[in-house]
C-alpha cells in the first residue's frame, strides 16, 4: 500500500466515509482507494478489480473502531442481458 498524492476521492460516485469522518474509501478503476482527510494521503487497497468482477462499496461497511472494512466483490462475468419488452395493444 503505497501513497498516491495525485488524486483526489472527491469526484467519485461510490465513495463511503468511516464513522469518524475521517478516512474514506472511494471506487476507482475497479479498485477501492483509501483517502485519509488529514494526511491528504491516498492509498490503493485492492489491484484485482477487473470490469465485470469488481468491488463494490455500496454494501461495505466499516467497524466502530475505523480500523477494519468489510468489503464486497460482485462477479457479473456470467451474468446474461435482461431485456425489457413493452407490450401494447392495438384497439
Amino acid at each position: 500500500m503505497f501513497p498516491k498524492n495525485e488524486l483526489s476521492s472527491e469526484n467519485y460516485e461510490q465513495q463511503q466515509f468511516s464513522p469518524d469522518q475521517q478516512n474514506n474509501i472511494f471506487f476507482k478503476d475497479n479498485n477501492i482507494w483509501l483517502s485519509n482527510k488529514n494526511s491528504k494521503e491516498i492509498f490503493q487497497l485492492t489491484t484485482d478489480g477487473i470490469k465485470d468482477y469488481a468491488w463494490n462499496i455500496p454494501n461495505s461497511a466499516w467497524s466502530p473502531d475505523d480500523r477494519k472494512i468489510f468489503l464486497r466483490k460482485l462477479d457479473d462475468r456470467k451474468v446474461s442481458s435482461i431485456f425489457r419488452l413493452l407490450i401494447t395493444q392495438n384497439r
